[in-house]
Order: structure tokens, then sequence, then C-alpha cells
């Protein structure tokens, strides 16, 4: 029997493999945009300049079955002190919900 297409997957016990969510932040110029290069030179699926609070909601369509994303990249400009609490939140939700960003 399989899970429901809306069913999270990965991490949760299903047997599958998590989603490697990898999360990158910095300065400007501190090579944000060359470190995502070589995450899709890699293969890895990436988004570039994704604020925050957004990437709860990119993990958790990642995570659901038949998304096809099993290595993804994002950068996130945290520079000011609101988006950096942000992103402390969003990835302490993101491991409670089964991914292990890093």
């Amino acid at each position: 029997m399989t899970a429901p297409a809306d069913q999270p997957r990965g991490g949760a016990g299903d047997g599958r493999p998590p989603v490697d969510l990898v999360v990158i932040t910095g300065y400007s110029g501190a090579g944000k945009s060359e470190a995502i290069a070589a995450f899709e030179d890699g293969g890895y699926f990436c988004i570039d300049n994704l604020p925050p609070r957004m990437i709860s909601s990119l993990g958790e369509l990642f995570s659901l079955e038949g998304s096809g994303v099993r290595r993804a990249a994002v950068v996130s400009d945290v520079r000011g002190g609101e988006y950096f609490e942000e992103l402390v939140e969003v990835l302490g939700q993101l491991t409670q919900g089964g991914l292990k960003p890093t």
C-alpha cells in the first residue's frame, strides 16, 4: 500500500531517505552565489534569494510523495535581525517535521 500524495516522505519512518536540504546564508560578497552554483552542478535543485519564512513551505513540498526532489539547496539573505530570527524558527520547524536541514 502506498501513502497518499499529500503525506510527507522520508525521515518519517517510511524507509526512504530524508530530503537533503542545504540552507546557505552569508553577507554580501561571501560567496553565496558560487556556493549555490556548485550545488546546482552537483545535481541539487537550487533556489536563490528565498525569504526564510518560505523555506518551511518548500521543505514540506519537497517531502510530499511524488515531488521528485531528493536534494535541494536554498540561499537566504538573513542580514537583518528579523530575518535571522525567522531562519532559526524555520530550521526548528523543519527538524520537527522530519527534515534535517544543513
